[in-house]
């Protein structure tokens, strides 16, 4: 039997607890599956599953062995999808991570621009806080990450500006604030704060900012909920008096519908809202071509959308 099929004959077996069912799932005879375990169980020299008539169960001894079948497979998928994409495959997946507030603005779009280019190629999209995204990128997990500067160290990376936006604050209409002829941070910070995962260093320019403007040192934001799903932030502000923030193109059609108003804020504040940009990707690992073509697509859409 094949190596791999070895492999995916445990983890199989072990997911299904019954051998004749296990053995078509994987399109084998029971007779090779069985075979199959007992090299192993030679190779190991002890028993890895118990058999009786309810079925088949892993031993103390089997466990070890099928989660090392299972992470095995995992880095053996790995490596054919990377090595498809490296070979300007058409088709294959792949794995990006992004800031929640940053998908639907500019990653939605690129993603697009290459799929008319490539129909074949699939996506996995996660959506996490910066400090996640680099972690997802050390271990494989992701090709790249689009995300602000994080808070946590980024050593091994590979971090690369390709623009910058700006956060809006945004309320429904008929809000008290908006009529106000104008507004300033401080006056929004008399109001609950509806937002995503915000950087740390994000929050501290703003306070400072915030200090600056009301002279009280302690001054402080009122949050009302901080959640990574945009579409909760919409719900919240939608029925309430809450503020909430968002990256400038992704509001644009809700601005023009007027299901919300934006806050225009004096031009030093708004300077203090701009985030850059970045793409984050392993140091020293080669980028296959349809990663780099889609990080070209989404720098061409940050560059329009700015």
């Amino acid at each position: 039997m094949h190596h791999r099929l070895e492999l995916q004959a445990l983890v199989e077996l072990a997911r299904i607890g019954n051998m004749r069912r296990a053995a078509e799932a994987l399109g084998i005879s029971q007779s090779t599956l069985s075979d199959c375990v007992a090299r192993l169980e030679t190779a190991y020299g002890a028993a890895l599953f118990e058999r009786d008539r309810r079925g088949s169960r892993p031993t103390v001894y089997g466990r070890v062995v099928v989660d090392a079948a299972a992470q095995a497979l995992g880095v053996m998928n790995a490596a054919g999808r990377e090595i498809a994409l490296i070979k300007g495959s058409a088709s294959g997946r792949l794995a990006i991570g992004a800031e929640a507030g940053l998908i639907e603005p500019f990653l939605t779009e690129a993603i697009l621009r290459a799929l008319e280019r490539n129909p074949n190629l699939r996506y996995r999209l996660l959506a996490l806080d910066s400090g996640r995204l680099v972690q997802e990128v050390r271990e494989r997990r992701i090709d790249f990450f689009l995300g602000v500067p994080p808070d946590v160290p980024t050593g091994g990376l590979v971090l690369d500006e390709i623009g910058a936006t700006v956060t809006v604050p945004f309320v429904r209409h008929g809000h008290p604030l908006t009529r106000l002829a104008s507004v300033t941070l401080k006056d929004i910070m008399d109001f609950p704060l509806v937002q995503g995962p915000s950087a740390r260093w994000f929050v501290r320019r703003v306070a400072d900012a915030l200090r600056t403007e009301s002279g009280q040192p302690d001054r402080q934001a009122n949050p009302m909920i901080v959640v990574n799903d945009f579409g909760v932030v919409r719900s919240v502000v939608r029925r309430t008096d809450g503020v909430g923030f968002a990256v400038a193109p992704m509001l644009a059609g809700d601005f023009e519908r007027q299901v919300f108003a934006p806050l225009e804020l004096p031009p030093r504040q708004r300077r203090v809202m701009q985030l850059p940009l970045l793409v984050g990707t392993l140091e020293g690992r080669g980028l296959p071509p349809a990663v780099r073509a889609l990080i070209e697509e989404l720098r061409a859409v940050v560059s329009e959308r700015a």
